[in-house]
């Protein structure tokens, strides 16, 4: 963790301390901040907010951009999880999302970015439980886990005429407008189901399973100064294909972040395991070269 990181944690914990009251401060908008457009709580109200986010990032308007991914943000998150999860999981999962705040907006909006840029056009949403889709054991776990009963949106972006996804994580309707919550805080629930088995693959073994890759920006300061060089990350692929943990095992402190920024992009065909799907502990090395 860097220090203005750490700085930052230390500055913010007592934010989100209880009161006697039960009164809580959170550091997202408040529910006064004004959506970009209204959009009601139904599958197309989200699929349109979403492509509408994507045509803002295809036509270069940034402020726009801005206003539509602060707007995602859970405006009293800690109120919320409390309501719909109860005290205990409420706090658990609270926590979760203030930590995964530190990074929501600039990992969002390069969501869409490269989205965008892969021409990502079609937008896929399902809306639990309104849904005659198969549901799996662990989405089964956090719907029951609802002391309020939520609808909980999935959404993914597909990239046209293919079968590779960008999954978005989970979409909640609170304060009049959709806010989404990332892939792992809902992942903090106690009562979800036993973590599913894992098994160990070399980086060379996993590659060809690799299905949707995003090349790292270089950054401009160490491509001006000619560093180059490997990251090498140790990653978790879930069942599902996605990149759960991320750990930097070795490279220069300068590409880390553009490595990993990159790679948490990146979807493996499932491993399956004697027919069923498993989670896979490998190596990824991402290669920063000047002459590419």
């Amino acid at each position: 963790m860097t220090l203005r990181r750490l700085m930052l944690t230390f500055a913010l914990l007592p934010l989100v301390a209880v009161s006697a009251q039960g009164q809580t401060n959170n550091l997202g908008p408040q529910s006064s901040a004004a959506a970009p457009a209204p959009y009601p709580d139904t599958r197309e109200g989200l699929r349109q907010l979403l492509r509408d986010i994507l045509a803002a990032v295809h036509a270069g308007e940034n402020q726009k951009v801005d206003a539509f991914v602060k707007n995602l943000i859970l405006p009293e998150y800690k109120a919320w999880f409390v309501k719909v999860f109860g005290p205990l999981e409420g706090d658990r999962l609270a926590f979760e999302y203030l930590k995964d705040l530190f990074e929501f907006e600039g990992r969002t909006q390069l969501l869409f970015v490269t989205a965008a840029r892969y021409d990502v056009l079609e937008v896929e949403v399902r809306r639990l439980p309104d849904t005659t889709e198969p549901i799996s054991g662990y989405l089964k776990a956090i719907l029951a886990a609802m002391k309020e009963t939520q609808p909980l949106y999935q959404a993914l972006l597909r990239k046209s005429g293919t079968t590779t996804a960008m999954p978005l994580g989970y979409f909640v309707y609170a304060d009049g407008g959709f806010r989404r919550i990332g892939l792992g805080v809902l992942g903090a629930l106690s009562t979800l189901p036993p973590p599913p088995e894992r098994i160990r693959v070399g980086g060379a073994v996993q590659k060809p399973k690799l299905i949707y890759k995003v090349r790292p920006q270089y950054p401009t300061p160490p491509k001006t100064d000619g560093i180059q060089g490997t990251v090498t990350l140790q990653a978790i692929i879930t069942q599902d294909g996605t990149i759960g943990e991320l750990k930097v095992l070795a490279g220069h402190p300068f590409l880390v972040d553009a490595a990993v920024a990159a790679v948490r992009q990146w979807r493996y065909t499932t491993t399956l395991l004697e027919g069923k799907p498993v989670e896979v502990v490998t190596s990824i090395d991402v290669i920063f070269t000047l002459s590419r």
